[in-house]
Order: C-alpha cells, then structure tokens, then sequence
C-alpha cells in the first residue's frame, strides 16, 4: 500500500505538471475539476500514472514498486470528496 506521504508527493508533483501545461490523463467533464491537485487525485485513483516509486531499505538496498500496482489509502477518496465541494 502506498503511503500518505507517496500519495501526498505524487499528487503534488503531478499538479505541479499540470499548472505549466502538461496533458490530463483522464477526462475532464466539469468545469470543478479544473482544479490541478484533483485532477491529479484523480488520475491517480483511476491508475493512469507511470509512477515508479523507489523505497530505501536497510543495508543500501531498495525496491521499486509502481504506483499502478499498489493498493491506495482511503484518505485518497476523501480528499476528491473534499476537493469537490
């Protein structure tokens, strides 16, 4: 499962795309959705993101997991609920 924290820099990072001009990957229908840091929520939930993701272990290993992969924390759904208001 990915963590609050992935879930928080991932979004980030992708608004951050989407404010200078890079693509939505899903849909936009209404006009509420404008909103960079849901639209990234969202192509984030509907597993639309090449995220690779490297996790630091002891020892100097690490291990990359995909985002696409992983299960997402239920805070995910209650921030797009929150973002929709």
């Amino acid at each position: 499962m990915l963590t609050k924290y992935e879930v928080s820099r991932i979004i980030g990072l992708r608004a951050a795309q989407l404010s200078m001009g890079a693509q939505p990957l899903v849909r936009i229908l209404a006009p509420k959705e404008c909103d960079y840091i849901y639209v990234a929520a969202l192509e984030l939930k509907e597993r639309k993101l090449p995220v690779l993701i490297r996790r630091s272990l002891t020892g100097g290993f690490h291990i990359d997991v995909h985002a696409a992969d992983e299960d997402l924390p239920d805070d995910l759904d209650v921030l797009l609920e929150t973002l929709l208001m």
